[in-house]
């Protein structure tokens, strides 16, 4: 976060890294590493109004399911925010990078209100996600689908939860859709 101070002036967001011991190639993540993760957002989760986990893309669709179940599925321990898990396909420090744009639409859905219901308090979007290359998909229905181009990741047979066009969120909903301008 410190080489993008740009995104500090967007919102108001905290971030906390984990340990550098703590940290590890996806591809070597297992279940231990998602309990761990899901562990530590559930132990601040009061204290936050939603969550963004960077992670690499090996094993990305896997652990955003694992923290949907861990998280949200089992009652004992539901979280009614927004776990949204993002990664990107060329690192952040690369010319020609989509991690910024990746970090930005989740954190647009991380941060949305439904500004329609008259409360601007609370999320309305819960539940845990994957936003990749502008769109918003369940956690437990996405599977990656490529491993060079941007939209690598994909939710099949399955609606998207929204996406990002014209500069807006465009969150679905049972009964249409809620667009979202974002200046």
């Amino acid at each position: 976060m410190q080489n993008l101070p740009k995104l500090q002036k967007l919102t108001q967001f905290r971030h906390w890294p984990l340990p550098t011991e703590s940290r590890i190639d996806s591809s070597a993540a297992t279940p231990k590493d998602w309990h761990n993760l899901a562990k530590t957002i559930f132990d601040v989760h009061a204290c936050y109004a939603g969550f963004i986990v960077f992670h690499g893309t090996d094993t990305l669709a896997y652990t955003s399911a694992a923290l949907a179940f861990l998280l949200v599925g089992h009652s004992r321990s539901r979280i009614d925010k927004p776990i949204i898990v993002t990664g990107a396909q060329v690192p952040v420090l690369q010319a020609r990078t989509d991690a910024v744009n990746n970090f930005l639409g989740a954190l647009q859905f991380a941060t949305w209100r439904d500004k329609s219901s008259g409360d601007n308090t609370i999320v309305k979007l819960a539940g845990a996600f994957v936003f990749f290359n502008n769109k918003l998909m369940r956690a437990t229905t996405v599977v990656k689908v490529d491993s060079q181009r941007w939209d690598a990741f994909d939710s099949p047979r399955v609606p998207l939860v929204g996406e990002i066009k014209d500069g807006g969120a465009m969150v679905e909903r049972q009964h249409g859709v809620v667009a979202v301008q974002f200046k």
